[in-house]
C-alpha cells in the first residue's frame, strides 16, 4: 500500500509499505478519510520528540472495519463505520487504572508513535 510517512527533517515521502498483520486486540481499518493538521506538520519539521522516524502520519482519520482478530473483543462488525480515538494508553499502569490515560507513560499514538491513517488500511 503507498503511505504519506515522515522519512526525514522537513519532508513526508509516500512510500510502499505492506499491509499491517493484525495482533490480537487489533481491527483492521480501511480508511475512507484522513486529515493533515498541525501535529503532522510538527512531526515533519522535528519538533515532535516522541515521534518515531518513518511512521505514516494520519492521526485524525475515519474508516471501515475491513478484518477482526479472532482474539479481539469489541462492538464492532466487519463493514463499521469508525473514527478513530489514536491514544492507546497500557491500560496497566497507575494512572490508566485511574483514568488519567494522558499521563500514561507507555501511551502510543497512531500516526505520531506507529503508523497512522495517510494509508489505505490501519490495524
Amino acid at each position: 500500500m503507498i503511505t504519506a510517512t515522515w522519512e526525514s527533517l522537513g519532508s513526508i515521502n509516500l512510500v510502499e509499505k505492506p499491509l499491517p498483520t493484525l495482533k490480537p486486540g487489533e481491527v483492521l481499518v480501511r480508511v475512507a478519510a484522513s486529515g493533515i493538521c498541525g501535529t503532522d506538520m510538527h512531526i515533519c519539521n522535528g519538533e515532535t520528540p516522541h515521534a518515531t522516524n518513518q511512521v505514516t502520519i494520519g492521526h485524525e482519520f475515519s474508516g471501515y472495519i475491513e478484518d477482526i482478530h479472532p482474539e479481539t473483543k469489541t462492538s464492532v462488525k466487519i463493514g463499521d463505520l469508525v473514527a478513530i480515538d489514536p491514544n492507546i494508553p497500557c491500560s496497566q499502569c497507575s494512572y490508566c487504572r485511574t483514568k488519567k490515560y494522558h499521563l500514561c507513560g507507555n501511551l502510543r499514538c497512531i500516526g505520531v508513535t506507529c503508523d497512522g491513517g495517510m494509508a489505505t488500511h490501519v490495524a
